[in-house]
Protein backbone atom coordinates (compact mmCIF):
# COMPACT_ATOMS: atom_id res chain seq x y z
CA UNK A 1 0.00 0.00 0.00
CA UNK A 2 2.96 2.69 1.22
CA UNK A 3 4.73 1.38 -2.12
CA UNK A 4 2.17 1.67 -4.69
CA UNK A 5 1.19 5.38 -2.85
CA UNK A 6 5.10 6.47 -3.06
CA UNK A 7 4.92 5.27 -6.90
CA UNK A 8 1.79 7.27 -6.91
CA UNK A 9 3.82 9.94 -6.13
CA UNK A 10 6.66 9.95 -8.02
CA UNK A 11 4.63 9.04 -11.57
CA UNK A 12 3.02 12.69 -10.27
CA UNK A 13 6.31 14.30 -9.73
CA UNK A 14 7.64 13.12 -12.78
CA UNK A 15 4.67 14.12 -15.26
CA UNK A 16 4.97 17.76 -13.92
CA UNK A 17 8.76 18.41 -13.42
CA UNK A 18 8.97 19.92 -16.50
CA UNK A 19 6.36 22.51 -15.54
CA UNK A 20 7.56 22.70 -11.69
CA UNK A 21 10.78 23.37 -12.73
CA UNK A 22 10.07 26.16 -15.36
CA UNK A 23 8.62 27.95 -12.41
CA UNK A 24 12.10 28.43 -10.92
CA UNK A 25 12.29 31.28 -13.72
CA UNK A 26 9.02 32.65 -13.17
CA UNK A 27 7.50 35.46 -11.24
CA UNK A 28 6.49 33.50 -8.68
CA UNK A 29 10.25 32.13 -7.37
CA UNK A 30 10.34 33.44 -3.82
CA UNK A 31 6.81 32.09 -3.24
CA UNK A 32 8.51 28.31 -3.86
CA UNK A 33 12.52 29.25 -2.68
CA UNK A 34 13.46 27.19 0.02
CA UNK A 35 17.35 27.86 0.32
CA UNK A 36 19.99 28.44 -2.17
CA UNK A 37 24.12 27.05 -2.09
CA UNK A 38 27.40 26.68 -4.15
CA UNK A 39 25.67 24.50 -6.72
CA UNK A 40 21.93 24.77 -6.83
CA UNK A 41 18.73 26.40 -5.60
CA UNK A 42 16.15 24.54 -3.82
CA UNK A 43 12.29 25.01 -3.62
CA UNK A 44 9.37 23.11 -2.50
CA UNK A 45 7.17 21.63 -4.57
CA UNK A 46 3.61 23.09 -5.48
CA UNK A 47 0.67 21.89 -7.38
CA UNK A 48 1.29 23.99 -10.40
CA UNK A 49 -2.68 24.30 -10.85
CA UNK A 50 -3.49 24.92 -7.91
CA UNK A 51 -1.66 26.32 -5.18
CA UNK A 52 -3.91 25.32 -2.32
CA UNK A 53 -3.30 22.10 -2.76
CA UNK A 54 -0.35 20.87 -0.37
CA UNK A 55 -0.25 17.43 -1.18
CA UNK A 56 3.22 18.09 -2.65
CA UNK A 57 4.40 20.23 0.13
CA UNK A 58 6.75 17.48 1.38
CA UNK A 59 8.64 17.70 -1.26
CA UNK A 60 11.55 19.71 -2.54
CA UNK A 61 13.42 20.47 -5.75
CA UNK A 62 17.19 20.64 -6.37
CA UNK A 63 17.78 23.14 -9.33
CA UNK A 64 21.63 22.64 -10.06
CA UNK A 65 23.62 25.81 -11.12
CA UNK A 66 24.22 25.31 -15.25
CA UNK A 67 28.05 25.58 -14.18
CA UNK A 68 28.04 22.96 -11.79
CA UNK A 69 28.98 19.86 -14.04
CA UNK A 70 29.33 16.58 -10.70
CA UNK A 71 25.65 16.39 -11.12
CA UNK A 72 25.21 12.23 -11.13
CA UNK A 73 27.94 12.11 -8.97
CA UNK A 74 25.68 14.38 -6.07
CA UNK A 75 22.89 11.89 -6.55
CA UNK A 76 25.38 9.26 -6.12
CA UNK A 77 26.52 9.96 -2.98
CA UNK A 78 23.65 10.94 -1.30
CA UNK A 79 21.93 7.75 -2.40
CA UNK A 80 24.72 6.21 -0.43
CA UNK A 81 24.25 8.35 2.10
CA UNK A 82 20.84 7.98 2.25
CA UNK A 83 21.64 3.64 2.61
CA UNK A 84 23.97 4.25 5.29
CA UNK A 85 21.87 1.88 8.41
CA UNK A 86 22.34 2.59 12.54
CA UNK A 87 23.54 6.27 11.88
CA UNK A 88 22.60 9.45 14.28
CA UNK A 89 21.67 11.65 11.66
CA UNK A 90 18.99 11.72 8.85
CA UNK A 91 19.32 12.24 4.80
CA UNK A 92 16.09 13.05 2.78
CA UNK A 93 14.92 10.32 0.82
CA UNK A 94 15.96 10.75 -3.10
CA UNK A 95 12.60 10.61 -5.14
CA UNK A 96 13.67 11.70 -8.70
CA UNK A 97 16.22 12.69 -10.66
CA UNK A 98 16.24 14.23 -13.98
CA UNK A 99 19.44 15.26 -15.95
CA UNK A 100 18.20 16.91 -18.87
CA UNK A 101 15.71 19.39 -16.74
CA UNK A 102 19.65 20.04 -14.20
CA UNK A 103 17.23 18.78 -10.82
CA UNK A 104 16.42 16.36 -8.97
CA UNK A 105 13.31 15.75 -6.22
CA UNK A 106 13.83 14.55 -2.57
CA UNK A 107 11.85 14.57 0.54
CA UNK A 108 10.97 18.06 2.24
CA UNK A 109 12.93 18.57 5.97
CA UNK A 110 10.45 20.55 7.68
CA UNK A 111 13.06 21.82 9.75
CA UNK A 112 15.62 24.40 10.21
CA UNK A 113 18.94 24.75 9.42
CA UNK A 114 21.99 24.95 11.85
CA UNK A 115 22.60 28.53 10.75
CA UNK A 116 19.25 29.58 11.32
CA UNK A 117 17.85 27.47 14.18
CA UNK A 118 21.12 27.68 16.84
CA UNK A 119 22.29 31.52 15.63
CA UNK A 120 19.80 33.32 13.51
CA UNK A 121 17.22 32.12 16.86
CA UNK A 122 19.82 33.44 19.44
CA UNK A 123 20.47 29.73 21.14
CA UNK A 124 23.02 28.25 22.75
CA UNK A 125 23.89 25.07 22.61
CA UNK A 126 24.22 22.10 25.05
CA UNK A 127 27.62 20.15 25.48
CA UNK A 128 25.75 17.07 24.70
CA UNK A 129 23.79 18.02 21.64
CA UNK A 130 27.35 19.62 20.37
CA UNK A 131 28.67 16.20 20.56
CA UNK A 132 25.90 14.59 18.57
CA UNK A 133 26.49 16.97 15.67
CA UNK A 134 30.24 15.91 16.07
CA UNK A 135 29.28 11.83 16.35
CA UNK A 136 27.34 12.56 12.78
CA UNK A 137 30.10 13.78 10.44
CA UNK A 138 32.19 10.67 12.20
CA UNK A 139 29.73 8.49 11.03
CA UNK A 140 29.24 9.97 8.11
CA UNK A 141 33.19 9.58 7.32
CA UNK A 142 33.07 6.03 8.82
CA UNK A 143 30.83 5.22 6.00
CA UNK A 144 33.28 6.13 3.37
CA UNK A 145 31.91 9.82 2.72
CA UNK A 146 33.55 12.83 3.25
CA UNK A 147 30.97 15.87 3.00
CA UNK A 148 33.64 18.36 2.21
CA UNK A 149 31.53 21.36 2.92
CA UNK A 150 30.08 21.12 6.51
CA UNK A 151 29.03 24.63 6.79
CA UNK A 152 26.10 25.28 9.54
CA UNK A 153 23.80 25.82 6.78
CA UNK A 154 24.42 22.53 5.03
CA UNK A 155 22.82 20.56 7.85
CA UNK A 156 19.12 20.88 9.57
CA UNK A 157 17.45 20.48 12.80
CA UNK A 158 13.91 19.13 13.32
CA UNK A 159 12.24 18.16 16.41
CA UNK A 160 14.12 20.33 18.62
CA UNK A 161 13.81 20.39 22.42
CA UNK A 162 15.13 23.63 24.71
CA UNK A 163 15.03 24.13 27.98
CA UNK A 164 15.45 28.28 29.08
CA UNK A 165 18.90 29.16 30.29
CA UNK A 166 19.72 32.11 31.93
CA UNK A 167 19.95 34.85 28.74
CA UNK A 168 18.65 32.71 25.80
CA UNK A 169 17.28 28.79 25.59
CA UNK A 170 19.49 26.06 25.21
CA UNK A 171 19.25 23.54 22.49
CA UNK A 172 19.54 19.88 24.35
CA UNK A 173 18.63 17.58 21.34
CA UNK A 174 17.03 17.46 18.22
CA UNK A 175 16.95 15.17 14.61
CA UNK A 176 20.23 15.99 12.91
CA UNK A 177 19.76 16.12 8.96
CA UNK A 178 23.03 16.07 6.80
CA UNK A 179 22.08 18.11 3.04
CA UNK A 180 24.11 19.22 -0.18
CA UNK A 181 26.43 16.50 -1.34
CA UNK A 182 27.13 18.62 -3.99
CA UNK A 183 31.05 18.81 -2.83
CA UNK A 184 31.16 15.67 -1.56
CA UNK A 185 33.49 13.03 -1.64
CA UNK A 186 33.91 8.93 -1.16
CA UNK A 187 36.86 9.29 1.67
CA UNK A 188 37.38 8.36 5.46
CA UNK A 189 39.92 11.27 5.70
CA UNK A 190 38.10 14.54 6.22
CA UNK A 191 38.01 17.77 7.37
CA UNK A 192 34.25 17.58 8.75
CA UNK A 193 34.32 17.49 12.43
CA UNK A 194 37.19 20.45 12.32
CA UNK A 195 34.84 23.15 10.25
CA UNK A 196 31.74 21.97 12.29
CA UNK A 197 33.70 23.55 15.04
CA UNK A 198 35.20 26.22 13.07
CA UNK A 199 32.33 27.22 10.96
CA UNK A 200 30.09 28.13 13.91
CA UNK A 201 29.41 26.08 17.03
CA UNK A 202 32.45 26.57 19.16
CA UNK A 203 32.53 30.46 17.55
CA UNK A 204 32.58 33.01 20.72
CA UNK A 205 32.12 30.70 23.34
CA UNK A 206 31.24 33.51 26.54
CA UNK A 207 31.86 32.25 30.19
CA UNK A 208 28.67 32.09 30.89
CA UNK A 209 28.00 29.71 28.35
CA UNK A 210 31.12 27.68 29.43
CA UNK A 211 30.27 27.53 33.17
CA UNK A 212 26.66 25.96 31.68
CA UNK A 213 28.36 23.64 29.77
CA UNK A 214 26.44 25.14 26.85
CA UNK A 215 28.00 26.55 23.64
CA UNK A 216 26.77 29.91 21.55
CA UNK A 217 28.19 32.80 19.57
CA UNK A 218 28.02 36.10 21.36
CA UNK A 219 27.20 39.35 19.52
CA UNK A 220 24.21 40.22 16.84
CA UNK A 221 24.16 36.80 13.99
CA UNK A 222 24.79 37.86 10.30
CA UNK A 223 22.10 37.75 7.79
CA UNK A 224 20.75 34.89 6.33
CA UNK A 225 20.59 34.95 2.50
CA UNK A 226 17.75 36.16 0.60
CA UNK A 227 16.54 34.02 -2.94
CA UNK A 228 18.76 35.36 -5.73
CA UNK A 229 18.23 37.78 -7.84
CA UNK A 230 16.73 36.80 -10.95
CA UNK A 231 20.00 37.05 -12.98
CA UNK A 232 21.63 35.03 -10.51
CA UNK A 233 18.62 31.88 -10.23
CA UNK A 234 19.23 28.52 -12.64
CA UNK A 235 18.66 29.11 -16.20
CA UNK A 236 17.81 32.45 -15.77
CA UNK A 237 16.52 33.57 -18.99
CA UNK A 238 16.65 29.78 -20.09
CA UNK A 239 13.27 28.21 -21.38
CA UNK A 240 12.77 24.75 -20.68
CA UNK A 241 13.48 22.87 -24.61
Amino acid sequence: MIDAFAEAIRLRIETDLPRLREACDGPNFPSYYLGNGKDGTVCRLHNPDDDTDLSLDGYAMKVWHPTFLARSHETYLHAKVEAMTGVPFRVPRLIHEDQRLGCFVMERVHGETAFRSIFLRRRFISQSFFEKVQDCFWALNAGGVDHHDAHRGNYMLSNVQTVPGKDRDIIVDADVWIIDFGRSVESRNSGDIEQVEEEGLLRGIGQEARAQGVHGQEGDPEPEGAPPAPSMRPGAGRRIP
